[in-house]
């Protein structure tokens, strides 16, 4: 089968060159240090001797504006979500690609879309805002193949690539705001990605509550991939035997 990657962060392309047929790859962001992935290796040794003028610099403008303090990594933020949801849309209109994964730079925070206004913004926004960017794209997403006549018959796995980390990594932090509090009832941490799946045909909801590791995704991967799972009852049946 063909594969086709649009992906955020991770240099997908460089690593995965042999399974891939296409392939686009995406992060402006800057890394822990102040260190970006498209600077030279002495610009990024310099990054960290930087990055402690920048954060007292950070925190002063945070006390003095609700704007966002760090407008660089906001812009970064939104120019990786529009040229990787540019090349994600490439992948679904090529009907070469028999298996897509798009990892996409959201609901991941800083707060980089405005819900209310219904637009990107370099204000500072909340995680719960880039929630909503998030449901958006996927309405996209299937508006796309619905277009294409493709929804149907295609498998699709919505999932995260972690929790939202609150207490352990966001907490605190400039980006953690009152709506976010709010919505995780105090930072409360849940360790359970998202987990949905659509599968081909399906037009009823179910839920499989059988506890499933993640670390099995490929394999489950591999059971669409060969058609052994295309009915409800058969993911359930999997899922409970352990994902053998």
């Amino acid at each position: 089968y063909s594969t086709g990657v649009a992906g955020w962060y991770n240099p997908y392309c460089r690593i995965l060159p042999s399974v891939l047929d296409h392939c686009a790859w995406a992060n402006q962001m800057p890394l822990h240090g102040h260190m970006y992935s498209r600077r030279s290796a002495v610009q990024n040794v310099i990054g960290p001797w930087t990055s402690v003028v920048l954060l007292a610099k950070q925190e002063l403008l945070r006390q003095k504006s609700p704007l966002n303090p760090d407008v660089e990594r906001t812009a970064a933020h939104i120019a990786d979500y529009q040229e990787l949801a540019s090349d994600g849309d490439n992948l679904l209109r090529d009907s070469s690609s028999d298996f897509i994964f798009l990892h996409m730079p959201f609901p991941h925070p800083g707060g980089m879309f405005d819900r209310r206004e219904n637009k990107l913004t370099l204000a500072q926004t909340s995680y719960i805002d880039n929630l909503a960017l998030a449901d958006q794209y996927l309405a996209h997403v299937r508006q796309l193949l619905d277009q294409r006549g493709e929804w149907d018959s295609s498998t699709v796995v919505v999932m995260g690539d972690h929790s939202w980390r609150t207490k352990i990594m966001w907490v605190g932090t400039p980006d953690w705001t009152a709506e976010d509090e709010l919505a995780s009832h105090g930072g409360q941490f849940d360790t359970r990605p998202a987990y949905i799946v659509k599968l081909p045909g399906q037009t009823s909801a179910a839920t499989i509550d059988t506890p499933y590791k993640a670390i099995r995704t490929r394999a489950l991967m591999g059971q669409f991939l060969t058609g052994q799972v295309k009915t409800v009852d058969e993911l359930k049946a999997w899922v409970g035997s352990g994902g053998n």
